[in-house]
């Protein structure tokens, strides 16, 4: 749509002169509605936002698109023949997204691609999705499975997979067996996503090479905490506010690692605004070898206040709760509407993954609200 001068003048304020997912300066711009329309989303100004053009682009992919587009690659590369869309696997009666021949040094092999629309796999994703091709494995004749995603895969995701005879290719994969036929492509989203796969990579890359070599223990609490915070920070900022640091309440016994002002105007971070009384994101880095406790998850609820920094808060940590921490996150739910997160290493990865992946890391915050409410 084509906003007036005065809808865009609002808007631009309103988004600070940057694209709400990515940050990136605009103009050029998009204006995007945040519920779409297709779901009952209308054009008022309270549901329009200014996104960049590929953030416009990801927002309207569907994993249809990523399918046509795969496809598209396999047909442009002389390794690969006989390419068909919801072709039957052979020695079963599932349909693949993609089948294809493809010539190996070794002989020719029989592909079934399944397509996923993840700018990261991670939790419950890699089971259910292992679920699902473990099935369509059963009776296969001499069939290679393959899940391909436009987005990162850890190595121990890809191990995972691998334990089971599955093939990942995700974002690098794809880009390193297609480089050629993503070149001469037409399709200007993913061509511009795979092309600038390695670029974009490189400084998550080095948070996930820190995180890795930083050890537990207080020797380097200091150094762990440091770290969450530069991650956090170059994720999240801007939408969310440059933290705080070491910030203590009024009776100066409550202080907690991290504040981020959360003033976001839509969005993930909007909506914690509105459900969870969120103006402030409160983040605590916890770098102990054992599991947070019951303690931790107390003085990080304290500092929660309606009328203070909002009901939600996150601790960072290397390996989870424990039992008595779990039980306290639930009453602090049932009883006092404190919403505390717990987030380990493995989703500070899967975050930089999603980022990497040009996706939106805060998905893997909302996966682990969704688990804990859906425990209840």
């Amino acid at each position: 749509m084509r906003p007036d001068k005065k809808l865009l003048d609002e808007l631009l304020t309103r988004s600070g002169g940057r694209c709400p997912v990515c940050a990136t300066p605009i103009p050029p711009f998009s204006v995007s509605h945040i519920i779409p329309q297709s779901l009952g989303g209308s054009s008022d100004i309270e549901n329009l936002t200014l996104v960049c053009p590929n953030c416009n682009a990801v927002l309207g992919a569907s994993e249809l698109h990523f399918v046509e587009y795969l496809t598209s690659l396999l047909s442009a590369n002389p390794n690969f023949s006989q390419i068909e869309q919801e072709g039957i696997i052979p020695g079963t009666r599932y349909r693949a997204d993609i089948k294809a021949i493809e010539d190996t040094p070794h002989g020719k092999r029989v592909l079934a691609i399944e397509c996923k629309r993840f700018s990261v796999i991670s939790g419950p994703q890699v089971y259910s999705t292992l679920k699902h091709l473990l099935r369509h494995q059963i009776g296969a004749i001499e069939t290679k499975s393959i899940l391909a995603f436009p987005g990162r895969a850890s190595p121990e995701v890809i191990s995972k997979f691998s334990e089971h005879s599955i093939e990942v290719w995700d974002i690098d994969q794809i880009a390193s067996l297609f480089g050629k036929q993503i070149e001469e492509s037409d399709d200007p989203y993913f061509k511009s996503i795979f092309s600038a796969t390695r670029s974009r990579a490189s400084q998550q890359e080095r948070f996930i090479a820190d995180l890795k070599s930083c050890n537990s223990g207080v020797q380097q609490w200091s150094d762990y905490q440091k770290l969450v915070g530069r991650i956090l920070e170059h994720l999240f900022c801007p939408t969310l506010r440059a933290p705080l640091t070491e910030n203590s309440d009024h009776t100066k016994t409550n202080r907690r690692d991290f504040i981020f002002p959360n003033y976001a105007p839509d969005g993930f971070w909007h909506f914690l605004r509105t459900r969870y009384a969120a103006d402030y994101i409160v983040v605590d880095a916890k770098n102990g070898k054992k599991r947070v406790t019951k303690t931790n998850v107390l003085q990080v609820a304290n500092y929660l206040k309606p009328h203070g920094t909002g009901m939600f808060g996150i601790i960072l940590c290397r390996i989870g709760a424990d039992r008595g921490a779990e039980t306290t996150i639930r009453e602090q739910w049932l009883l006092h509407n404190k919403l505390v997160l717990i987030l380990t290493d493995i989703d500070l990865e899967n975050m930089l993954l999603a980022s990497a992946a040009a996706g939106d890391p805060t998905t893997i915050i909302s996966e682990r609200i969704q688990q804990f409410r859906l425990s209840i």
